[in-house]
């Protein structure tokens, strides 16, 4: 159990993860071969700059989806469909934690969300 702990902190992984990832290198420590896998040499700035990348990707698919989705429906007068407005909810909420993380990451500000009621009075 402490092989597995060590392994996920050294990784940066949960421990559910760690617990397949570890068990080769385990029996390999057991054995008397190297304690653990080879760790890629990535440097923190480019793994970060990595990171940033993805999140800005999944903003902007969240973004899309959600304006997509209330704009279409505004536009056709039509009301939506459960599904649409569930799958509108779940971007929105996406959309505010990958803006978190970001914000966090960058120390830039990223813009919200327009509320459905403010895009309905536009239109």
């Amino acid at each position: 159990m402490e092989f597995v702990v060590q392994y996920a902190k050294d990784d940066n992984l949960s421990y559910g993860c760690a617990i397949s990832e570890a068990s080769p290198a385990y029996r390999k420590m057991k054995q008397g071969g190297e304690k653990k896998k080879e760790k890629k040499t990535i440097t923190i700035n480019q793994g970060k700059k990595k990171l940033i990348n993805e999140y800005e990707i999944e903003l902007k698919q969240n973004a899309n989806i959600y304006y997509g989705n209330i704009n279409g429906y505004y536009i056709l007068g039509k009301r939506m469909p459960p599904m649409k407005q569930g799958e509108t909810r779940k971007s929105k909420y996406d959309y505010n934690i990958i803006k978190n993380k970001l914000e966090e990451l960058t120390n830039t500000k990223y813009p919200d969300l327009k509320d459905e009621a403010t895009i309905k009075k536009r239109t």
